[in-house]
């Protein structure tokens, strides 16, 4: 029976190569990224990591769930099951939310999750330029302004990232758009996979969440852009028509209690990551 261990950078080589084989597009650093912001455990066979899971601590009783995988000869033995369940025991009084792909949504259920919305992952080189309107002008992130950034950014999460925010405005570029001192939107681009991730996008409606991706994607020319959007906020089609094809969904799934923003907060417009949400 393989052993689940803490995984451990040691680990993550055979991790990566192990996504890799699933056409999984994180790099090596994106693993090492997401293990320094958080936790996990792998799954050994005979020297071998054979599978992962990962989790984020994201608040007092907030967690996030993701690079859930198993190694295709060792599916159907119940080894996902395993993993999930052990990353899952620490937190029995937390609130703990997931993307998940179909092939997972059976694991999911059976672990207690429920399904609550669904995001849409649109990627491609920007066909056209993106128009801004005039009246709206993102201007560069001011690392002074870290902390007013992760309470708007809380507003819309439903939760404080301080960690994952701290860390994406070093490796990435952050625009806000505001009024006076007030933040009204903003969005951090980094490198990822294989190309540039626009995410987090939290914004108080989707014409600043779109004058923002525009003037991200000016720093981006002819790159491969990705993000993960909920297609309910109507950015789906406007992306496309950009040349950012919608490619995948996957369902928003909690356990526990769901977070909503609410009347008058900024609604997230784009994720981080569909695995650090």
């Amino acid at each position: 029976m393989p052993e689940i261990e803490d995984l451990r950078p040691a680990h993550l080589p055979q991790a990566f190569s192990l996504a890799r084989g699933e056409l999984w597009p994180h790099r090596m650093e994106d693993w090492q990224m997401m293990l320094s912001l958080g936790s996990g455990h792998a799954l050994i066979h005979k020297g071998n990591v054979i599978g992962t899971v990962l989790v984020w601590w994201q608040g007092a009783r907030q967690t996030t769930l993701g690079m859930v995988l198993v190694h295709r000869d060792h599916r159907g033995r119940g080894h996902g099951r395993r993993l999930v369940e052990a990353a899952l025991a620490p937190m029995a009084d937390h609130h703990i939310m997931l993307q998940a792909t179909d092939d997972g949504l059976a694991l999911y259920y059976a672990c207690g999750f429920r399904a609550i919305g669904s995001i849409r992952q649109c990627q491609g080189v920007p066909t056209q330029r993106f128009s801004t309107p005039d009246e709206i002008t993102p201007e560069p992130f001011d690392p002074s302004d870290l902390d007013a950034l992760i309470v708007y950014d809380g507003r819309a999460r439903g939760w404080t990232r301080r960690a994952l925010l701290t860390e994406l405005t070093v490796r990435g570029s952050a625009w806000v758009v505001r009024d006076g001192a007030t933040f009204l939107g903003y969005a951090v681009a980094r490198r990822f996979g294989h190309g540039v991730v626009i995410g987090p996008i939290a914004a108080q409606d989707g014409t600043i969440a779109r004058a923002l991706i525009a003037r991200i994607a000016e720093d981006h020319p002819k790159t491969f852009l990705r993000i993960d959007t909920d297609p309910d906020l109507g950015l789906v089609p406007w992306l496309a028509d950009h040349g950012l094809i919608p490619v995948g969904e996957a369902a928003t799934m909690v356990k526990g209690s769901a977070v909503a923003a609410g009347p008058g907060d900024p609604r997230l417009f784009g994720l981080a990551s569909q695995a650090l949400l």
